[in-house]
């Protein structure tokens, strides 16, 4: 299989990203390097990338996260829909856990609430009610993180 153009933009933006997060530096708007097409399923293609660049790195995903549930929220930045990502073991914070926020830009912390599956989750038609059946335990994570990864993948 060749790499099309479009590939190519999405490792590049993925790697500018990458190495955003590891500097703790704020990187210009990416939305006018992106390919064209639907921008969910481009940030998605961008996040596969870095998620595997991180499970390379050793790191260990427990779970997954979704964001921007909030249909205000969804208004202020123009999306349709919530967008779901990879909760990995250094992003969880137990409760009374010291969050760490030298690096981010600009520091904010983000309660959420986080599913640890006991098996992959079904990708078909499902309610919050299976979801939430499915879980091996419901842990209450503070994740702090920069606002650009939701920004970076919304617009």
């Amino acid at each position: 299989m060749t790499e099309q153009p479009g590939d190519l933009r999405i490792a590049r933006v993925a790697d500018r990203l990458y190495e955003a997060d590891r500097a703790g530096a704020a990187i210009p708007p990416i939305r006018t390097e992106l390919p064209d097409g639907d921008p969910a399923a481009t940030g998605y293609a961008i996040q596969r990338h870095n998620v595997a660049r991180r499970i390379t790195e050793g790191r260990r995903p427990v779970g997954y996260k979704i964001g921007l549930t909030s249909a205000a929220v969804q208004r202020q930045l123009g999306v349709d829909r919530p967008d779901f990502g990879t909760l990995f073991a250094d992003m969880a914070y137990t409760d009374g856990a010291e969050l760490p926020f030298a690096g981010l830009i600009p520091p904010r912390a983000e309660a959420e609430v986080a599913l640890v599956p006991d098996r992959d989750p079904d990708l078909g038609r499902h309610t919050i009610a299976d979801n939430g059946s499915s879980a091996a335990f419901v842990p209450a994570p503070s994740r702090s993180r920069p606002p650009r990864w939701i920004r970076a993948v919304a617009r």
